[in-house]
Protein backbone atom coordinates (compact mmCIF):
# COMPACT_ATOMS: atom_id res chain seq x y z
CA UNK A 1 0.00 0.00 0.00
CA UNK A 2 1.31 3.45 -0.90
CA UNK A 3 2.50 5.61 1.98
CA UNK A 4 0.11 8.33 3.02
CA UNK A 5 0.54 11.70 4.71
CA UNK A 6 -1.79 13.70 6.91
CA UNK A 7 -2.18 17.21 5.55
CA UNK A 8 -3.11 20.06 7.90
CA UNK A 9 -3.69 23.11 5.74
CA UNK A 10 -5.34 26.49 5.46
CA UNK A 11 -6.83 28.48 2.57
CA UNK A 12 -6.71 32.28 2.78
CA UNK A 13 -7.49 35.21 0.47
CA UNK A 14 -5.37 38.14 -0.61
CA UNK A 15 -6.11 39.94 2.67
CA UNK A 16 -4.95 36.95 4.74
CA UNK A 17 -8.60 36.23 5.64
CA UNK A 18 -9.77 32.58 5.80
CA UNK A 19 -11.92 31.21 2.97
CA UNK A 20 -14.70 29.27 4.67
CA UNK A 21 -16.21 26.36 2.74
CA UNK A 22 -13.53 26.10 0.04
CA UNK A 23 -13.41 22.62 -1.52
CA UNK A 24 -10.16 20.68 -1.20
CA UNK A 25 -10.12 17.58 -3.41
CA UNK A 26 -7.44 14.90 -3.72
CA UNK A 27 -6.88 14.69 -7.47
CA UNK A 28 -7.42 11.21 -8.90
CA UNK A 29 -9.45 9.98 -5.93
CA UNK A 30 -12.90 10.38 -4.41
CA UNK A 31 -11.38 11.91 -1.29
CA UNK A 32 -11.47 15.47 -0.11
CA UNK A 33 -12.95 17.89 2.39
CA UNK A 34 -13.99 21.53 2.84
CA UNK A 35 -12.38 24.28 4.86
CA UNK A 36 -13.75 25.24 8.27
CA UNK A 37 -14.51 28.58 9.88
CA UNK A 38 -10.80 29.36 10.18
CA UNK A 39 -10.08 28.32 6.58
CA UNK A 40 -8.38 25.20 7.89
CA UNK A 41 -8.68 21.65 6.62
CA UNK A 42 -7.31 18.20 7.42
CA UNK A 43 -7.07 15.40 4.91
CA UNK A 44 -5.13 12.17 4.57
CA UNK A 45 -3.81 11.40 1.10
CA UNK A 46 -1.14 9.35 -0.66
CA UNK A 47 2.35 10.84 -0.60
CA UNK A 48 3.09 13.08 -3.63
CA UNK A 49 -0.62 13.79 -4.13
CA UNK A 50 -2.00 16.91 -5.80
CA UNK A 51 -4.78 18.89 -4.14
CA UNK A 52 -7.37 20.79 -6.15
CA UNK A 53 -8.70 23.88 -4.34
CA UNK A 54 -11.86 25.65 -5.49
CA UNK A 55 -14.11 28.39 -4.15
CA UNK A 56 -17.00 30.42 -5.60
CA UNK A 57 -15.65 33.44 -7.46
CA UNK A 58 -12.11 32.09 -7.60
CA UNK A 59 -10.21 30.17 -10.25
CA UNK A 60 -9.73 26.50 -9.37
CA UNK A 61 -6.07 25.77 -8.62
CA UNK A 62 -3.94 22.67 -8.07
CA UNK A 63 -1.06 22.45 -5.61
CA UNK A 64 1.25 19.75 -4.30
CA UNK A 65 0.16 18.32 -0.95
CA UNK A 66 2.46 18.75 2.02
CA UNK A 67 2.06 17.97 5.71
CA UNK A 68 1.62 21.61 6.75
CA UNK A 69 0.58 24.06 4.08
CA UNK A 70 -1.15 27.38 3.49
CA UNK A 71 -2.72 28.12 0.11
CA UNK A 72 -2.94 31.84 -0.63
CA UNK A 73 -5.45 32.93 -3.27
CA UNK A 74 -4.07 36.14 -4.75
CA UNK A 75 -6.16 37.08 -7.77
CA UNK A 76 -4.97 39.72 -10.16
CA UNK A 77 -7.99 41.40 -11.74
CA UNK A 78 -11.35 42.83 -10.79
CA UNK A 79 -13.89 45.36 -11.96
CA UNK A 80 -14.10 48.44 -9.74
CA UNK A 81 -15.99 51.70 -10.06
CA UNK A 82 -12.84 53.74 -10.79
CA UNK A 83 -11.98 51.29 -13.60
CA UNK A 84 -8.86 49.97 -11.98
CA UNK A 85 -8.59 46.19 -11.96
CA UNK A 86 -6.75 45.06 -8.81
CA UNK A 87 -7.94 41.44 -8.50
CA UNK A 88 -10.41 38.65 -9.37
CA UNK A 89 -11.32 36.12 -12.03
CA UNK A 90 -13.79 36.35 -14.91
CA UNK A 91 -16.86 36.64 -12.69
CA UNK A 92 -19.63 34.39 -11.41
CA UNK A 93 -22.02 33.60 -14.25
CA UNK A 94 -25.05 31.48 -15.04
CA UNK A 95 -25.04 28.43 -17.27
CA UNK A 96 -26.47 29.05 -20.76
CA UNK A 97 -30.25 28.72 -20.89
CA UNK A 98 -31.02 30.21 -17.49
CA UNK A 99 -31.51 33.80 -18.62
CA UNK A 100 -33.69 32.83 -21.59
CA UNK A 101 -35.83 30.56 -19.39
CA UNK A 102 -37.32 33.64 -17.69
CA UNK A 103 -40.39 35.33 -19.16
CA UNK A 104 -39.54 38.79 -20.48
CA UNK A 105 -41.80 40.48 -17.91
CA UNK A 106 -40.37 38.55 -14.95
CA UNK A 107 -38.62 41.10 -12.71
CA UNK A 108 -36.47 38.28 -11.33
CA UNK A 109 -34.65 38.15 -14.65
CA UNK A 110 -32.88 41.32 -13.52
CA UNK A 111 -30.91 39.08 -11.16
CA UNK A 112 -28.77 38.38 -14.22
CA UNK A 113 -26.63 40.96 -16.00
CA UNK A 114 -26.53 40.77 -19.78
CA UNK A 115 -25.81 43.13 -22.68
CA UNK A 116 -23.50 46.11 -23.20
CA UNK A 117 -21.87 47.37 -20.00
CA UNK A 118 -21.40 51.06 -19.28
CA UNK A 119 -18.95 52.76 -16.96
CA UNK A 120 -20.45 53.90 -13.63
CA UNK A 121 -17.89 56.68 -13.75
CA UNK A 122 -18.82 58.49 -16.99
CA UNK A 123 -21.31 56.32 -18.94
CA UNK A 124 -18.81 55.29 -21.60
CA UNK A 125 -18.60 51.77 -22.99
CA UNK A 126 -16.56 49.38 -20.86
CA UNK A 127 -13.98 47.61 -22.99
CA UNK A 128 -12.55 44.13 -22.72
CA UNK A 129 -8.83 43.49 -22.64
CA UNK A 130 -8.87 43.06 -26.43
CA UNK A 131 -10.39 46.55 -26.90
CA UNK A 132 -13.86 45.33 -27.89
CA UNK A 133 -16.97 46.51 -25.97
CA UNK A 134 -17.91 44.38 -22.95
CA UNK A 135 -21.23 42.93 -24.06
CA UNK A 136 -22.29 40.05 -21.82
CA UNK A 137 -23.89 37.16 -23.68
CA UNK A 138 -25.84 34.20 -22.34
CA UNK A 139 -23.81 31.75 -24.40
CA UNK A 140 -20.52 30.21 -23.29
CA UNK A 141 -18.85 28.46 -26.20
CA UNK A 142 -16.00 26.80 -24.30
CA UNK A 143 -16.20 26.63 -20.51
CA UNK A 144 -12.46 26.06 -20.11
CA UNK A 145 -11.56 28.99 -22.36
CA UNK A 146 -14.51 31.33 -21.84
CA UNK A 147 -14.16 34.85 -23.21
CA UNK A 148 -14.43 37.88 -20.96
CA UNK A 149 -17.98 38.64 -22.08
CA UNK A 150 -19.42 35.12 -22.08
CA UNK A 151 -22.05 34.19 -19.51
CA UNK A 152 -24.85 36.18 -17.86
CA UNK A 153 -23.40 37.67 -14.66
CA UNK A 154 -24.70 37.78 -11.10
CA UNK A 155 -26.65 40.99 -10.50
CA UNK A 156 -28.96 39.99 -7.63
CA UNK A 157 -27.38 41.87 -4.75
CA UNK A 158 -27.04 45.63 -4.44
CA UNK A 159 -23.62 47.07 -5.20
CA UNK A 160 -21.95 50.37 -4.48
CA UNK A 161 -18.94 52.25 -5.92
CA UNK A 162 -16.94 51.35 -2.82
CA UNK A 163 -17.19 47.59 -3.38
CA UNK A 164 -13.86 45.79 -3.59
CA UNK A 165 -14.55 42.13 -2.81
CA UNK A 166 -16.91 41.43 0.08
CA UNK A 167 -19.97 43.70 0.24
CA UNK A 168 -21.48 45.02 3.45
CA UNK A 169 -25.06 44.11 2.48
CA UNK A 170 -26.79 40.98 3.76
CA UNK A 171 -26.41 37.65 1.98
CA UNK A 172 -29.68 35.73 1.79
CA UNK A 173 -29.86 32.71 4.10
CA UNK A 174 -33.62 32.18 3.97
CA UNK A 175 -36.56 34.26 2.76
CA UNK A 176 -40.32 34.07 3.26
CA UNK A 177 -40.53 33.11 -0.41
CA UNK A 178 -38.79 29.84 0.46
CA UNK A 179 -41.41 29.12 3.12
CA UNK A 180 -44.14 29.62 0.51
CA UNK A 181 -42.40 27.34 -1.98
CA UNK A 182 -41.84 24.65 0.67
CA UNK A 183 -45.57 24.73 1.47
CA UNK A 184 -46.41 24.59 -2.24
CA UNK A 185 -44.11 21.64 -2.91
CA UNK A 186 -45.17 19.75 0.22
CA UNK A 187 -48.84 20.07 -0.74
CA UNK A 188 -48.10 19.11 -4.34
CA UNK A 189 -46.20 15.97 -3.32
CA UNK A 190 -49.04 15.00 -0.96
CA UNK A 191 -51.47 15.29 -3.87
CA UNK A 192 -53.08 18.57 -2.80
CA UNK A 193 -52.35 20.43 -6.03
CA UNK A 194 -55.21 22.92 -5.59
CA UNK A 195 -53.88 23.88 -2.15
CA UNK A 196 -50.35 24.29 -3.58
CA UNK A 197 -51.40 26.72 -6.33
CA UNK A 198 -51.97 29.96 -4.32
CA UNK A 199 -48.50 29.79 -2.76
CA UNK A 200 -46.84 29.65 -6.19
CA UNK A 201 -49.07 32.37 -7.62
CA UNK A 202 -48.27 34.67 -4.71
CA UNK A 203 -44.66 34.73 -5.86
CA UNK A 204 -45.53 34.99 -9.53
CA UNK A 205 -47.78 37.99 -8.89
CA UNK A 206 -45.01 39.75 -7.00
CA UNK A 207 -42.67 39.02 -9.94
CA UNK A 208 -45.06 40.70 -12.39
CA UNK A 209 -46.33 37.49 -13.99
CA UNK A 210 -49.75 36.07 -14.67
CA UNK A 211 -51.09 33.40 -12.34
CA UNK A 212 -50.81 29.72 -13.21
CA UNK A 213 -54.01 27.73 -13.73
CA UNK A 214 -52.51 24.59 -12.17
CA UNK A 215 -49.30 23.30 -10.60
CA UNK A 216 -47.17 20.67 -12.32
CA UNK A 217 -43.79 19.27 -11.32
CA UNK A 218 -42.13 21.13 -14.20
CA UNK A 219 -43.55 24.58 -13.41
CA UNK A 220 -42.92 24.06 -9.70
CA UNK A 221 -39.27 23.27 -10.43
CA UNK A 222 -39.05 26.33 -12.70
CA UNK A 223 -40.36 28.60 -9.95
CA UNK A 224 -37.67 27.29 -7.59
CA UNK A 225 -35.10 27.94 -10.30
CA UNK A 226 -36.19 31.53 -10.99
CA UNK A 227 -37.04 32.68 -7.48
CA UNK A 228 -33.81 31.51 -5.85
CA UNK A 229 -31.23 32.09 -8.56
CA UNK A 230 -27.77 32.55 -6.98
CA UNK A 231 -29.07 31.72 -3.49
CA UNK A 232 -27.38 28.33 -3.20
CA UNK A 233 -30.51 26.15 -3.29
CA UNK A 234 -30.31 24.69 -6.78
CA UNK A 235 -28.36 21.51 -6.02
CA UNK A 236 -30.80 20.25 -3.41
CA UNK A 237 -33.76 21.25 -5.59
CA UNK A 238 -32.27 19.37 -8.54
CA UNK A 239 -31.88 16.28 -6.36
CA UNK A 240 -35.50 16.41 -5.17
CA UNK A 241 -36.83 16.82 -8.69
CA UNK A 242 -34.43 14.26 -10.19
CA UNK A 243 -32.81 16.70 -12.63
CA UNK A 244 -29.48 16.55 -10.76
CA UNK A 245 -28.77 13.13 -12.24
CA UNK A 246 -29.57 14.07 -15.85
CA UNK A 247 -27.13 15.63 -18.34
CA UNK A 248 -27.18 19.36 -18.96
CA UNK A 249 -24.80 21.95 -20.32
CA UNK A 250 -21.16 20.90 -19.76
CA UNK A 251 -22.28 17.97 -17.57
CA UNK A 252 -23.06 14.36 -18.36
CA UNK A 253 -25.14 11.90 -16.38
CA UNK A 254 -24.50 11.96 -12.63
CA UNK A 255 -24.63 8.62 -10.77
CA UNK A 256 -27.28 8.30 -8.07
CA UNK A 257 -24.80 7.96 -5.21
CA UNK A 258 -23.69 11.55 -5.83
CA UNK A 259 -27.02 12.67 -4.39
CA UNK A 260 -25.35 12.61 -0.98
CA UNK A 261 -21.88 13.89 -0.13
CA UNK A 262 -19.04 11.64 1.03
CA UNK A 263 -18.19 11.70 4.73
CA UNK A 264 -14.94 13.70 5.09
CA UNK A 265 -11.87 11.57 5.68
CA UNK A 266 -11.06 13.41 8.91
CA UNK A 267 -14.46 12.45 10.35
CA UNK A 268 -14.00 8.80 9.37
CA UNK A 269 -10.61 8.83 11.08
CA UNK A 270 -12.18 10.09 14.32
CA UNK A 271 -14.73 7.28 14.50
CA UNK A 272 -13.82 3.77 13.29
CA UNK A 273 -17.50 2.86 13.56
CA UNK A 274 -18.43 5.19 10.71
CA UNK A 275 -18.75 3.75 7.21
CA UNK A 276 -18.28 5.81 4.08
CA UNK A 277 -21.46 6.45 2.10
CA UNK A 278 -22.07 3.82 -0.60
CA UNK A 279 -19.86 3.86 -3.74
CA UNK A 280 -17.43 6.51 -2.42
CA UNK A 281 -14.79 3.93 -1.44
Amino acid sequence: MAQSIKVAGKVIDKNQEPLIGATVRIVGTQGGTITGIDGGFNVECPRNSTLEISFIGYITQRVAASANMTYHYNQKKAFTADESYPWCGNGICAQPGLYSSFEATDVRRNSLMIGQQKSAKDGSDILMDNGEPLNYTEEIVNYAKAKQNEGARLNKYAWSPTDIWERDNDWVVMRYAEVLMMKAEANYRLGYTVTALPFVNQLRTRAGLSELASVTEDNLDLEWRHEFVFEGLRRTTNIRFGTFFKPWWNKGDTPKYRGVYPIPQEELAKNPGLEQNPDYN
